[in-house]
């Protein structure tokens, strides 16, 4: 009986670590709380969407360094890791992120998403709060734009009433505001969930409208911002969080965005020494969560092996192209050959100058060589500028982008006012090319017009000096036009005074002819001489203005017929003159041009 008793125990317990194994074994693959739902994850969402911005350079305010780097890293981080399609990312970077643009961009979302898609908003740049009166009123909180102006934010910035208004507009189940910005006025607190028991927890949350917001701090903090991190103290954090997956506590692949939140919340406050606090808020009627999906975990990859090290090798061109791994500097510029990294995922950036930067999410086998191969695409549009005339200076949208330089301008999308400066041919007007997609945009120059010494002498000769500032001689031009302005301004003044003292000889003439008594015949002559000798010096004075004037006129007329002319002067176009002008845009080695002859 014992016998029996005891058999029947070993099989029992063979039974129940056979069942354990199995079940660890299916928690393995599978990991986390996949293994308790049945939902199917490409239905979660039908389409994921997002506007990201950026912005540095404010027309108003203290520029910042790392915004635009931000909104770029925040850009490759969903489209290669959580499945974001490439058309479905609207991007705004500095000048394109005025007010109108942005409300724009919610207007495309609002009708090109549907009720079962999500929206990412993100948003890196100054944020400013203000204060409004009433104890029962919240202070309300403002994204400035790039044209913002902060003593009129009503008008020119973005405020959360109006976010709020737009994220109800968005038809989109679930929207998720990333605010990288310390400012008030945030909806009300969110509280956080526990899965607890509920074996659908992913289901359960994604299946409701979701309405939420992250901050990176609140009114009164700064953004903090590192060198050393080319991010501001959230974007790094949120980084790490979602591309590293450190925010994935289940590390199945879904981040709930309350888990993102507990990651940024510890980690941002860690990393700014307790200067940036994030915030989190729900807005509106907010009853689902939002969720990040790794595309790559999800779909499979789940049960591989994570363990050991492998390599990756970028061996072809671009050749000095700068490499990113998981968004920190490689150290090394491509090509690449066997860089040893930890088996698993990682995201590498390759960004080249006048090209869009090329990202790609990996997987690096252990002991296995991965190799990648990236193509990189214009940004939008390339002037090319190598055969430009020397000195050449190139103003795109108001700032000095090329000053005696050759090569390649990358023309961003957008509108953009170009303005071409060229020393020796006459003065082009401004013009403007707007950038929709990636290709070729015509310059509309059809001939360079190179300034001669008749049109200059031709100016001179209404004007001294005019000739010399047209034919680019600033000085002599300048001190030709002033000395002209003070000789000509002497004689007429000399002139006026000439009227005035002949109208008063003329009546000191008139009183010495009807004088009768001899004391007043003696003081009418008297004035009269001396009206005389005043004439008399008037006329000196203005004929010394007049030769002066003349000499001035002269010197004018022979310094531009000994100047040497533009075609000679080797301070423009060197020792010899390349007499093709060529003007276009080039892709891939593919040019396009205008020749001018002279």
């Amino acid at each position: 009986m014992s016998k029996i008793n005891l058999k029947t125990k070993l099989l029992l317990l063979i039974l129940c670590i056979g069942t354990l194994n199995y079940k660890l074994n299916a928690e393995g693959n599978l990991r986390g709380i996949l293994t308790d739902s049945d939902i199917i994850l490409d239905r979660i969402y039908h389409d994921q969407w997002a506007l990201i911005i950026g912005v540095n350079k404010y027309q108003q305010l203290n520029p910042l360094e790392y915004a635009v780097e931000d909104a770029k890293s925040m850009k490759s981080l969903l489209s290669t890791q959580y499945g974001f399609a490439e058309d479905n990312i609207l991007m705004l970077l500095d000048n394109e992120a005025t007010k109108d643009n942005i409300e724009d961009s919610f207007y495309r979302l609002i009708e090109n998403t549907g009720p079962n898609d999500c929206v990412v908003f993100y948003f890196a740049g100054h944020g400013e709060t203000k204060q409004r009166i009433g104890e029962s009123v919240r202070d309300l909180g403002y994204l400035i734009p790039v044209n913002g102006n902060p003593e009129r934010l009503e008008r020119t910035a973005l405020s959360m009433d109006r976010i709020r208004t737009i994220s109800d507009e968005l038809p989109a189940k679930s929207v998720l505001f990333l605010v990288d910005a310390c400012y008030g006025g945030l909806a009300a607190r969110g509280q956080y969930r526990s899965p607890g028991d509920n074996i659908d927890y992913i289901k359960r949350i994604t299946k409701d409208r979701a309405r939420q917001i992250i901050t990176a701090g609140k009114a009164d903090q700064q953004v903090v911002e590192k060198e050393e991190w080319g991010h501001s103290a959230f974007t790094k954090a949120l980084l790490e969080g979602l591309m590293e997956l450190k925010a994935d506590v289940d590390m199945d692949g879904i981040i709930p965005v309350f888990d993102l939140f507990s990651y940024l919340h510890k980690r941002v406050t860690k990393i700014s020494k307790g200067i940036q606090t994030p915030h989190f808020g729900n807005i509106g009627i907010s009853d689902g969560e939002f969720v990040f999906l790794d595309k790559h975990i999800i779909a499979g990859a789940a049960s591989s092996v994570f363990e050991g090290f492998g390599f990756l090798a970028i061996p072809d061109e671009p050749f000095g192209a700068v490499v990113r791994l998981n968004d920190r500097l490689l150290g090394k510029r491509t090509p690449v050959l066997n860089e040893k990294l930890p088996a698993g995922y990682h995201t590498v950036t390759v960004s080249k100058e006048g090209y869009q930067d090329y990202s790609e999410r990996i997987f690096v086998g252990p002991n296995k060589t991965t190799i990648l191969r990236p193509s990189l695409k214009l940004i939008e549009g390339i002037l090319n500028l190598a055969h430009f005339p020397k000195s050449s200076k190139i103003t795109i949208d108001g700032d000095l982008s090329m000053d005696g330089a050759s090569g390649n301008i990358p023309i961003a999308r957008g509108m953009h006012t170009v303005e071409i400066s060229s020393p020796g041919f006459e003065r082009i007007k401004p013009f403007t090319i707007n950038v929709d997609t990636v290709g070729f945009y015509n310059i509309p120059i059809n001939k360079l017009v190179m300034k001669t010494k008749f049109k200059a002498f031709t100016r001179s000769m209404i004007f001294p000096g005019w000739g010399q500032m047209y034919y680019e001689q600033q000085k002599i031009g300048v001190g030709l036009g002033i000395a002209t302005a003070l000789v000509g301004g002497f004689c007429m003044v000399q002139q006026s005074n000439y009227g005035n003292l002949l109208s008063e000889f003329e009546k000191a003439d008139e009183d010495y002819h009807n004088a009768v008594s001899p004391e007043n015949i003696d003081d009418a002559s008297q004035r009269r001489v001396s009206l005389r000798e005043d004439l008399v010096n008037n006329e000196k004075m203005t004929n010394i203005g007049l030769y002066t004037l003349g000499g001035i006129y002269t010197f004018n007329l022979v310094e531009l017929l000994l100047s040497k002319s533009f075609e000679k002067k080797d301070r423009y176009s060197g020792k010899t003159r390349n007499t093709d002008f060529n003007l276009g845009l080039r892709s891939g080695g593919v040019e396009m041009s205008v020749g001018v002859e002279f």
